[in-house]
């Protein structure tokens, strides 16, 4: 992990208990960062966490964010770093949707616009792959009649190019199959099941779907992008470039 997800993980473990470990009692701020995501709940949970001096209305709007920031963000976050499979990502919708129906009203109000617009992971093709990869019969078999109900008389899946938009979110869902109305949205075959025959797609439901190890978090691009920009430096300018 990085020194930003350290350091948060043991802010949050900290917070919960009620008790800091000493290396983390007297450690200063860093700045506001808005390329690096963390850095606003590590903020507030250090914030929490020294002598602020707040009362009344200001103090009581700390103690939201803070519940909401440990509860839902840094929870999410790092479910996501420990379960990244693809098949893994719609399951972290539904634990923002379960844990966000734990948040007062005015909470819901504000985050659930964000929500659903970021719910990229809870579009058909996602869920998809998510129930093939299940462990449940009745997921897979599912899974399987919706591709098959798409594919028509084709052997097998359509690889032309098509618009894809983010479903309309059940936020009451508590399953995969709920994230979504099956009958209104849009429903895409995933891309990873394009190549299968009908006779290889129906040998699911005796045996999960595996997956490739694709990762849901972007980690990695963001690293390599750091070592790109590390690189370029290099050769930027007449002298470097040309020289």
């Amino acid at each position: 992990m990085s020194t930003d997800q350290k350091l948060s993980y043991k802010l949050c473990n900290g917070v919960r208990v009620g008790e800091l470990p000493s290396n983390l009692r007297e450690i200063q701020c860093g700045p506001l960062n808005h390329a690096r995501w963390l850095t606003r709940g590590m903020r507030l949970l250090y914030l929490w966490t020294r002598k602020h001096n707040l009362k009344g209305k200001e103090l009581e709007d700390l103690k939201l964010l803070v519940r909401y920031t440990l509860n839902c963000y840094f929870k999410v976050y790092f479910d996501i770093k420990a379960y990244d499979r693809i098949e893994d990502a719609p399951d972290h919708i539904l634990t923002e949707l379960g844990i966000l129906r734990s948040q007062p009203t005015e909470v819901q109000r504000i985050v659930a616009p964000y929500i659903r617009l970021g719910a990229w992971y809870a579009h058909s093709e996602n869920i998809l792959v998510a129930l093939l990869a299940s462990k449940s019969l009745s997921d897979r078999n599912f899974a399987v009649q919706e591709i098959l109900k798409i594919r028509g008389n084709n052997e097998y899946g359509n690889m032309d190019v098509r618009p894809r938009k983010t479903p309309k979110l059940n936020f009451n869902a508590t399953t995969f199959k709920d994230l979504i109305d099956w009958n209104t949205s849009e429903i895409l075959e995933p891309a990873l099941t394009y190549s299968l025959s009908t006779e290889e797609l129906c040998k699911v439901t005796d045996k999960a779907f595996e997956t490739p190890a694709v990762k849901i978090h972007t980690q990695a691009t963001e690293r390599a992008v750091k070592q790109v920009t590390e690189a370029a430096a290099d050769v930027v300018g007449f002298d470097a470039r040309d020289g």
